[in-house]
């Protein structure tokens, strides 16, 4: 007689000793391996030795039922996780389980044991890791549920700067172009973030004008009261806030009024005429004249004027 176990039923170990020849009388034996509760074995009686068609088995401890699997310890690994992350998992084993197995929700099993798996997380969301314990009565479930976190893409969209300066994403400086970097998110997953750097162009502005002495032009709170050309930069009132180069050519016109008289009073000559043909004027410009007396009253408005009387006259020329 001997005790054989079998995982499928074709082949066949001897875990006991084998008594080959069993008198009529009570016999015992012994395993010579580890028994497995829940598993399944086979007592064979070959017939040898005395004939003894009759006989019987006594359990004399324990039970012959298949207990209900029951896990040792909990499943160990990490429960949260990133998208495509390959993770090991652990169980101490089971009590009263012939066989185990491993099933994944959302990853891919690449390889196993009877005790740990490692599993490749492919899905975002929840996944589960189960180790299921088998005998041939009963099957028994442990499942540990796994957060399983997505790699995140970021497109920021558009930065402007103003031309050969820079934007500055977690102690870099990105300057005009595409560019993309690739981040941990508060996940601890890949966090790919997009952005385009612009350079925001400003083109100079030529101002070109006359103004008449003595007046002054007044630019970026100066004032410009002579002739020349001048380079200003002012700040865009807007983001984000470039230089903007203003080139001011400036023409200060100076009329110089003269007045040229035809004489002077006498008896014989009691009108006298005044004319403002000495003038120094700029330019092929128009002109309006005014004269005016020792008041302020004009008296006329023509280049030329006569006079009746001595006294103080005032010639004054506008360029238009």
């Amino acid at each position: 007689m001997g005790v054989y176990e079998s995982q499928n039923c074709g082949s066949f170990s001897l875990v006991s000793n084998c008594n080959t020849a069993m008198p009529v009388g009570v016999h015992s034996f012994a395993s010579t391996a580890p028994l497995k509760i829940g598993c399944i074995y086979y007592i064979v009686i070959d017939g040898n030795g005395p004939a003894a068609c009759s006989f019987s088995i006594t359990v004399t401890g324990g039970s012959a039922v298949a207990p209900i699997p029951k896990l040792t310890g909990q499943i160990t690994g990490k429960t949260n996780v990133c998208e495509g992350d390959i993770e090991t998992y652990n169980i101490q084993g089971f009590v009263g389980a012939c066989s185990n197995q491993w099933e994944v929700i959302n990853g891919d099993v690449l390889s196993s044991t009877k005790t740990s798996v490692t599993v490749q997380w492919t899905t975002k969301g929840i996944g589960k890791i189960c180790a299921i314990g088998m005998n041939a009565c009963h099957e028994k479930k442990e499942c540990l549920d796994v957060n399983i976190f997505g790699n995140v893409e970021t497109d920021l969209g558009v930065f402007f700067t103003c031309p050969n300066q820079s934007v500055k994403i977690k102690n870099q400086n990105y300057y005009s172009g595409d560019h993309e970097i690739l981040l941990k998110n508060f996940t601890g997953c890949d966090s790919l973030v997009k952005f385009m750097v612009i350079d925001h162009e400003v083109d100079p502005v030529q101002i070109d004008t006359v103004i008449c002495f003595p007046d002054c032009f007044q630019l970026n709170n100066k004032s410009f009261c002579t002739s020349g050309k001048y380079d200003e930069k002012l700040q865009m009132k807007g983001f984000p806030f470039c230089d903007s180069l203003i080139n001011l050519n400036l023409t200060v016109i100076k009329n110089d009024p003269e007045i040229r008289s035809s004489g002077n009073f006498s008896c014989s000559d009691t009108i006298v005429n005044l004319y403002s043909d000495s003038s120094k004027l700029f330019g092929a410009a128009r002109y309006t004249y005014l004269w005016e007396d020792s008041l302020g009253n004009i008296i006329d408005t023509t280049p030329n004027i006569s006079i009746k009387k001595a006294g103080l006259y005032i010639l004054k020329i506008k360029q238009y």
